[in-house]
């Protein structure tokens, strides 16, 4: 009876921790713009996983990812072994290393999302979330200020919730999930709905680099789906909109307009520097890399050793004499410069072996990757894997890929 009643409680308490997880995961997508919110939930959700999979011992799973588990767990000996070849060995350490909460993150998604109708619930708090920003979006851009009180970046630029301009990371948690929403859901509607306030909200937010990058991702994805016919319509749907944006606002059209000459942006002309000093440093260490967050600590050397006695020096140059950059600005480059060509092939044979096992052939895996791929296109020149948020961004999109990738092979929640 005592066993009995002992596998009770179990049962009772796997069964509120798993639901603790999944209202855990709808919370953080819809908090995701306020702040760093997510390295709580992160950690909360990662405790209660490995607290959950202790008291389920549930073999099958563990069985079905062994090779993962041993392929990630053999990626973060190296990057701890790598770490101590940095200048700054803590620094390494921690950044590198620190990406474990998010691949346990991966693996709870995928283990705790494993019904449809828990998938769809994903999809919907994914809709309320960009309906929500592109709300206050619209707001902040006709007012100035969005519902928290937070101004425009720049006086031209919208923020939204925070007080730098964020909002083209929608793209990458949310912009899969929209798309392939479009073969889940049975109503049509919504989806292409939220996708229009997606775009519109990218075009207000005047970041220009998104919108290219967007572009490539959905190039690349269909290109690999069964649906690739229907690539041109997306873009030209994408452009229609554009159009039509840029036609009640003469902002846009000023702040787009660097693409026709691509030379004069200034942050252009800072990044040149930036990619100049980095080549120097990976000339340096090619195999195992300068290590996680520690281009800001070797910048300075490396840029005295690049420019030392040149004259007639730029404007970001005289800058980058008295202040380090945070990172290299660009998702590849950081791959390469943080953990060397080793980590890269490492990280790229991972990536691989989930595709091979999650979503070759899977055309709902395959468009929801629009998301994941707009992580780590080789043409996002301002971001880089030693931002945590980066590296949340990165697994958080993946574990997308595969929970939605599985949709059509499970069973309604009876």
């Amino acid at each position: 009876m005592n066993n009995v009643e002992s596998d009770t409680k179990t049962l009772i308490w796997t069964f509120r921790i798993e639901k603790a997880i999944e209202y855990l995961t709808y919370l953080m997508i819809l908090l995701f713009y306020t702040g760093r919110v997510f390295q709580v939930f992160t950690v909360v959700i990662d405790i209660l996983f490995i607290v959950l999979l202790f008291l389920r011992q549930d073999k099958e799973f563990i069985e079905n990812n062994k090779n993962l588990f041993f392929l990630w767990g053999a990626f973060f000996v190296y990057l701890f072994i790598q770490s101590f070849f940095a200048n700054e060995i803590l620094i390494a350490l921690a950044n590198s290393v620190g990406m474990i909460r998010f691949v346990i993150l991966f693996f709870a998604l995928i283990y705790v999302f494993n019904t449809r109708k828990k998938i769809k619930k994903l999809i919907l708090s994914s809709f309320i979330i960009v309906a929500t920003l592109f709300a206050d979006a619209t707001l902040q851009y006709v007012t100035g200020e969005d519902i928290f009180g937070y101004p425009l970046f720049e006086g031209k630029r919208l923020t939204c919730w925070s007080d730098i301009s964020r909002l083209s990371e929608s793209v990458a948690i949310f912009g899969g999930i929209i798309l392939a929403s479009l073969l889940i859901m049975k109503n049509k509607i919504l989806p292409l709905f939220i996708m229009i306030f997606l775009i519109l909200m990218l075009l207000f937010s005047g970041n220009r680099g998104p919108i290219i990058y967007l572009v490539g991702a959905l190039f690349v994805v269909f290109l690999f789906s069964s649906y690739w016919k229907y690539l041109f319509t997306i873009i030209a749907g994408l452009f229609i909109i554009a159009f039509l944006a840029f036609s009640m606002d003469s902002r846009l059209y000023e702040q787009f307009g660097v693409y026709k000459n691509p030379l004069i942006s200034d942050n252009n002309a800072g990044r040149t520097t930036i990619y100049k000093v980095g080549f120097e440093m990976f000339k340096e260490n090619p195999l195992l890399g300068i290590g996680g967050k520690n281009f800001r600590y070797d910048f300075r050397d490396y840029y005295i050793q690049t420019y030392n006695g040149k004259k007639n020096l730029g404007h970001w140059d005289k800058i980058f004499a008295q202040i380090s950059p945070y990172h290299v600005h660009g998702i590849w480059f950081s791959f390469l410069l943080n953990w060397g060509l080793i980590g890269t092939v490492f990280f790229l044979y991972i990536l691989y072996k989930i595709y091979r096992k999650y979503i070759h052939n899977n055309d709902v895996a395959i468009l929801c990757s629009v998301g994941f791929v707009y992580t780590i296109a080789p043409f996002n020149f301002g971001k880089s894997i030693a931002q945590s948020p980066w590296q949340f961004f990165v697994f958080l999109t993946l574990a997308f890929v595969v929970v939605l990738g599985r949709y059509k092979q499970l069973q309604e929640e009876n």
